[in-house]
């Protein structure tokens, strides 16, 4: 006998509620009151901020995922409870699409511009809610912040269709809790965004950890922050761990640097007795505002005829950042100094960012620290000269590939073809580190008027090794490394547009 799988399209979150209802209590057996209980719960920790009079929505029954069926075998189907191992799968579509079109071939670019992602419903309760990838634009707020994405891949309805999204789920507390999530949800984006690395499974991640931990991995306990570090060592990474007691008030601008350079960060929360990890995948855009509040940073130029300037930091704007957090929806809002605004007990809101880790590629060896406190030590003792004495700077730091920060060189109309071929020609690693300088009206153009380039797998900062070039003022420096000093040669550079490929915008 041949199953075939249910679908229904369904065009407002009314029908969609009243869809899942009669899917669970049919499918799962689950019994009434329960299900209103449970799917109330789902839409408002997940499901809130739902475009919903913009979207239509194809529910599937029954669908293997490949995450809840990995905790099944490993875990669940061990059980004397019968757990169900199939799952809903409800994608979502811009409104207006029929199911006549996923066989319609004239229709298949359609398809491929309305799809907005999907989620998984888990038969698992309380927490229904499993793998999901969303783009951000099905949410109320999504054009107010920038994350980073990759490509996800889902065959929906027989036909392949693929969504840029930060990937998500809800903790079961039994095979993954928020740790495990975490780590998911990180090798998830990497393994689908990069090919040197690929996604994992929770049976994974227990394997990887089992070397490390002396107790049993599931039901699981979850994770302290040096096993999440050891984790993504493993997985290839060359994990670096910040904490605020080591780093204090330079903590979080580090974090922001890291932010700003398209690197998730997994962060530590600690409150009430609470210890929680979430990821960190983007921020609000930059609005011309920013640059007015930021409090400058004055540096004295080791000159002492010229005095100070002052430097406004990208890395100082106080503003929201976009959290994966596996109690609540993807791209959660908020602060730095409250990121749990969006919970109601009063013990999470207490919580406060304790720590992170940055997954940085193998090759990176020069880390953001070590990189602000060169290029302070650059702008005051070399490129001073430049100065008279009161400038205001805009300064943004950020990691980047060299391959990317390349084209973006190369297609900047607003650079002559003298400064592209110097920067397209130049020998880099594969990452690099980039300070781009500015003023406080043309950033506000998204221009600027200076770079600062370092090599990335370079840690000698005593002397200029880390340097690649420098161009300011229609100059260029570079590292001479047969006279061990550095070497001013004539270049001019017009105000150019600034980088955004890390988060698609700034």
């Amino acid at each position: 006998m041949i199953e075939l799988i249910d679908k229904r399209l369904v065009n407002d979150k009314t029908e969609l509620i009243y869809t899942l209802k009669s899917f669970l209590e049919e499918k799962f057996q689950i019994s009434g009151k329960s299900v209103d209980r449970y799917l109330n719960d789902l839409l408002y920790r997940y499901m809130a901020n739902l475009k919903d009079d913009q979207l239509s929505y194809l529910i599937e029954f029954p669908y293997t995922d490949k995450v809840y069926r990995n905790s099944f075998y490993h875990y669940y189907a061990s059980k004397l409870y019968s757990y169900k191992r199939d799952c809903i799968r409800v994608s979502i579509f811009q409104k207006g699409i029929e199911q006549s079109y996923f066989r319609d071939s004239t229709k298949s670019d359609l398809l491929s511009k309305s799809f907005l992602g999907f989620f998984i419903v888990r038969p698992l309760t309380p927490a229904l809610l499993g793998r999901n990838a969303l783009d951000k634009a099905v949410f109320t707020h999504g054009n107010n912040f920038l994350i980073m994405t990759a490509p996800i891949s889902a065959a929906i309805n027989g036909i392949k269709l693929t969504v840029n999204s930060f990937p998500h789920s809800s903790q079961d507390s039994e095979t993954i809790s928020c740790a495990e999530t975490t780590l998911w949800s990180l090798m998830e984006y990497f393994g689908n965004k990069y090919p040197e690395y690929k996604p994992i499974l929770p049976s994974k991640i227990h394997e990887i950890l089992s070397f490390r931990k002396p107790e049993r991995q599931v039901p699981s306990n979850g994770l302290e922050l040096m096993d999440i570090s050891f984790a993504l060592k493993k997985f290839g990474f060359g994990s670096k761990v910040y904490t605020k007691s080591e780093f204090g008030d330079q903590f979080f601008n580090l974090f922001r640097i890291y932010i700003e350079s398209g690197i998730p960060v997994v962060t530590t929360l600690q409150g009430s007795g609470i210890g929680h990890a979430i990821l960190c995948v983007g921020r609000r855009k930059f609005i011309p505002g920013d640059v007015d509040n930021i409090q400058p940073v004055d540096i004295a130029l080791t000159d002492p005829t010229k005095g100070n300037i002052s430097l406004y930091f990208n890395s100082r704007i106080e503003r929201d950042f976009i959290f994966i957090d596996d109690n609540w929806g993807a791209y959660q809002s908020a602060s730095l100094s409250s990121p749990c605004a969006h919970y109601k007990s009063a013990d999470w809101l207490s919580c406060q960012i304790t720590a992170f880790v940055a997954p940085l590629y193998s090759k990176i060896y020069l880390e953001a620290f070590q990189v602000e406190s060169y290029m302070l030590t650059y702008v005051r003792n070399y490129l001073q000269k430049y100065f008279n004495g009161g400038e205001k700077i805009f300064f943004r730091m950020f990691l980047a590939s060299s391959r990317s920060f390349k084209a973006h060189i190369a297609y900047n109309s607003a650079l002559d073809d003298d400064v592209k071929e110097v920067f397209v020609s130049c020998t880099m690693p594969k990452f690099i580190w980039v300070a781009e300088l500015s003023d406080l009206d043309l950033i506000k153009e998204k221009k600027g008027n200076g770079l600062i380039i370092l090599d990335a797998t370079e840690v000698n900062i005593m002397d200029n090794k880390p340097l690649i070039l420098s161009v300011f003022q229609n100059v260029l420096t570079i590292w001479n490394d047969q006279l061990g000093e550095l070497e001013d040669i004539p270049l001019h550079l017009d105000h150019f547009d600034i980088y955004i490929n890390n988060l698609g915008g700034f």
